[in-house]
C-alpha cells in the first residue's frame, strides 16, 4: 500500500492558488507565486504537512516535479501574464542533474516559455554541495529559466547561498516586512539588502507585505517588487481577482516626488555595446571631449562603465594598444559600476555611493529605470544638489531642534497641492508649557522641547512624512502615512510617561504645578500635555494654498484647546470648503 504523499502523487491530486508579484512603481505584474495544496479533505491539505511527508517517504523530488508540471500548465490554462514563480527544493533542483532536457519537456507540454519560469529555491532548505547546484542551474539558465532565494533572513545560509549561486531574484522573509513602517532595525536590514543586490545584480522582492504603511516604506527605500495580501490574497483564478482597483492599491511611483530624485541627475547618455572594440571606443573619446565617460549597456541593460583616463592611460603603455587592437570593450571595463534606480531620492543616492563604493567615489555612476538604462550622472552634481538642499534646510531650521521652519513646511505643504496628492496637517501645541518653563527654568523648557520633537520624530516616516517645529512649543506634521492617527496616538502615550517624569516628585502626585498666574492669582497648572489639530486633504481643491490651510487650522485648535489632556481634534477639508462661510464660523465657535 502506498504512502499517502506518494499516492497523492500518483493521482497528482494537487490544486494551485497563485499570488500576484507587482512592479509597485509601475503597478504593473510581474508574474504570480504558484503555491500548491494537498486535496481539501486530506490532512496533506497544509503546504508544511504535505513537503514533510514527502521527505519522510522519500519521494521529494517527485513532488517537486509534479509541481512544478501542473503549476507551469496552470498558468497557461488561465493565460496569466509574466512569469510563474515555482518552489523547488534543492533535492528536487538536483535531481534534474545532467537532465535539462527533462524541464525543457515540461515546459513544451505546457506551453510556457523558459524565460517566464522563475524556480524558487527555499533558504532553509539549500544543501552544501553548491557545486552541484551551480551546474544544474547554469544548465536550466541556459534554457532562458530564472532563480531566486526564497524567505531570505529565515534561516543561516542565506546570504553564502546568495553569494554561492547568483540569482537573478531575492526574497525577503516576511518576518523583516512585517511592521517595517514602525521597526528601524528591521528597515536597516532591508537597505543593507537592497544595498548588497545591487552589487549582486540581483532583483529584490518584499514577501508578506499587508498594510499600506508597509508598502510605502519599502517602495520609497528602493524595492521594486512587491508580495503579499496588500497586493492580492492567492487564488484559484487570479485573473478575475487582478481588477483595477485592487491594482490602485498599490503604493504609487511618485511617494517622494517632491524631492529632487537621481533621474534628475542625468546629464546626457553616453553608451556603447560590450563588443566594441577597444580602439573604437579609444577614438570616440578623442571625438567626444565633452564625454568622461561611456556606460557599456547590452539589450538595454548596463553592464559596466568605460572612464576616459583609464582607458586612455592604460593604452598610452608602450605595446598596450596592439595587444588590445582586437579586444572588445568589455575586457576592460569595469564590471561593477555603481548603479542606482531613477526614482532614489539624493540621500539614498549617496549611501550608496559611500557605502558600498567608499573605496573609490567614481566622478560618474549609471542611473537606470526598472534596470533599464537611462544614463549618466555625475558625483559632483550629487553632491552639489545634497549641499543646497542643506543649506536650504538649515536657512529655515529651528535653532534648538534643528527641525524645519514655516518656510520649509509651507514649501511642502504647496507642493503636495499642486500634484494633487492626499496628506493630513497635523498642528501639535504643548499645553500648560509657559508656567512649565517658567517655573522649572529655561534648561528644563528646552529638554521638555527636545523630548517632544525627538518622540515625534521616532513616531514619522522620514521617507513620506515631513515634520516642522514652527517656534516655541509649536510643532507641524504632513502626514503621507496612511495610519498617521495611530501614529499620533502612539506619540502621546509616550510623551505622556517622557514628560512627566520631569516633574519633581511633588508635583507629579498632584498632577501639575501650583503656582500664581499672570493675573496674580494662585492656580493649579496641570501637566505638560499635548493639543493636536488635524486637518485632513483628501480631496483635490482649486486655488488652495499652505496659508488656506494653516487658517482653516486655527479653530480646529481652538476646539482641540477647550478639553483637558491629551486631544486630537479632526475635521476635514473638503467639509469645511463645503460649509457657507458663515457656517464655518458659527461651528467653530459653537464647539469652542
Amino acid at each position: 500500500m502506498l504512502e499517502p504523499a506518494q499516492q497523492l502523487i500518483r493521482e497528482r491530486r494537487l490544486t494551485f492558488l497563485l499570488q500576484p508579484i507587482i512592479h509597485a512603481r509601475d503597478r504593473t505584474v510581474l508574474g504570480y507565486e504558484a503555491l500548491a495544496r494537498g486535496p481539501s479533505d486530506s490532512p496533506l491539505h497544509s503546504p508544511s504537512m504535505l513537503f514533510e511527508a514527502a521527505a519522510r517517504e522519500g519521494v521529494l523530488p517527485e513532488l517537486d516535479r509534479l509541481c512544478f508540471e501542473l503549476a507551469a500548465a496552470r498558468k497557461v490554462a488561465l493565460g496569466l501574464p509574466g512569469r510563474l514563480f515555482v518552489n523547488l527544493t534543492p533535492q528536487g533542483l538536483l535531481s534534474f542533474r545532467d537532465k535539462p532536457g527533462d524541464v525543457a519537456g515540461i515546459l513544451e507540454r505546457a506551453g510556457l516559455r523558459a524565460e517566464s519560469l522563475v524556480l524558487e529555491l527555499t533558504e532553509q532548505a539549500i544543501l552544501d554541495d553548491y557545486d552541484a547546484i551551480r551546474s544544474v542551474m547554469a544548465e536550466i539558465q541556459a534554457l532562458g529559466a530564472a532563480f531566486a532565494i526564497d524567505d531570505l533572513g529565515s534561516g543561516y545560509s542565506g546570504l553564502r547561498a546568495w553569494s554561492e549561486l547568483h540569482p537573478e531574484f531575492v526574497k525577503i522573509d516576511r518576518y523583516f516586512i512585517s511592521n517595517i513602517d514602525t521597526d528601524a532595525l528591521k528597515m536597516e536590514f532591508v537597505r543593507a539588502i537592497i544595498d548588497l543586490a545591487r552589487a549582486a545584480r540581483s532583483t529584490v522582492i518584499a514577501e508578506g507585505v499587508e498594510t499600506a504603511a508597509e508598502a510605502a516604506e519599502l517602495v520609497d527605500a528602493g524595492v521594486a517588487l512587491l508580495q503579499g495580501f496588500y497586493v492580492a490574497r492567492p487564488q484559484p483564478e487570479p485573473q478575475a481577482a487582478m481588477s483595477d482597483t485592487m491594482i490602485e492599491r498599490c503604493p504609487p511611483l511618485d511617494l517622494a516626488s517632491d524631492k529632487v530624485v537621481a533621474r534628475d541627475l542625468v546629464f546626457g547618455d553616453a553608451s556603447i555595446p560590450p563588443d566594441a572594440l577597444v580602439p573604437k571606443v579609444a577614438e570616440l573619446f578623442h571625438e567626444r571631449p565633452d564625454v568622461d565617460a561611456f556606460a557599456v549597456v547590452e539589450n538595454r541593460r548596463p553592464v559596466g562603465l568605460v572612464r576616459r583616463v583609464e582607458l586612455l592611460d592604460l593604452l598610452s603603455i608602450p605595446l598596450r594598444r596592439e595587444l588590445y587592437s582586437r579586444k572588445p570593450i568589455r575586457t576592460l571595463m569595469d564590471a561593477t559600476p555603481l548603479l542606482v534606480e531613477a526614482d532614489l531620492r539624493l540621500e539614498q543616492v549617496s549611501r550608496l555611493a559611500t557605502r558600498g563604493f567608499r573605496d573609490r567615489l567614481q566622478e560618474q555612476f549609471i542611473v537606470t529605470d526598472h534596470g533599464n538604462y537611462l544614463g549618466l550622472a555625475r558625483m559632483v552634481d550629487l553632491l552639489r544638489s545634497i549641499t543646497q538642499e542643506q543649506i536650504r534646510v538649515a536657512r529655515y531650521a529651528n535653532p534648538l531642534t534643528a527641525l524645519p521652519g514655516s518656510v520649509p513646511i509651507y514649501d511642502c505643504v504647496n507642493r503636495l497641492i499642486r500634484r494633487d496628492k492626499r496628506f493630513t496637517l497635523c498642528h501639535l501645541d504643548i499645553d500648560h508649557f509657559k508656567p512649565f518653563n517658567d517655573f522649572y527654568g529655561y534648561a528644563k523648557g528646552d529638554e521638555a522641547l527636545l523630548i517632544v520633537a525627538k518622540v515625534l520624530a521616532a513616531h514619522t516616516s522620514p521617507r513620506i512624512d515631513f515634520l516642522g517645529h514652527v517656534g516655541g512649543d509649536d510643532f507641524v506634521i504632513v502626514f503621507r502615512s496612511q495610519d498617521w492617527r495611530e501614529r499620533v496616538e502612539r506619540a502621546l502615550a509616550e510623551l505622556t510617561r517622557a514628560l512627566a517624569a520631569l516633574y519633581k516628585p511633588e508635583h507629579a502626585a498632584q498632577r501639575g504645578i501650583l503656582t500664581t498666574d499672570r493675573y496674580g492669582v494662585q492656580r493649579l497648572f496641570p501637566l505638560l500635555s499635548l493639543s493636536v489639530a488635524a486637518l485632513v486633504y483628501d480631496e483635490s481643491h482649486t486655488g488652495v494654498t499652505a496659508e488656506d490651510l494653516s487658517y482653516h487650522l486655527a479653530p480646529i485648535k481652538a476646539r482641540a484647546k477647550t478639553r483637558a489632556g491629551n486631544v486630537i481634534e479632526v475635521d476635514r477639508y473638503g467639509d469645511i470648503a463645503a460649509r457657507p462661510a458663515a457656517a464655518r464660523g458659527a461651528a467653530s465657535l459653537a464647539t469652542a
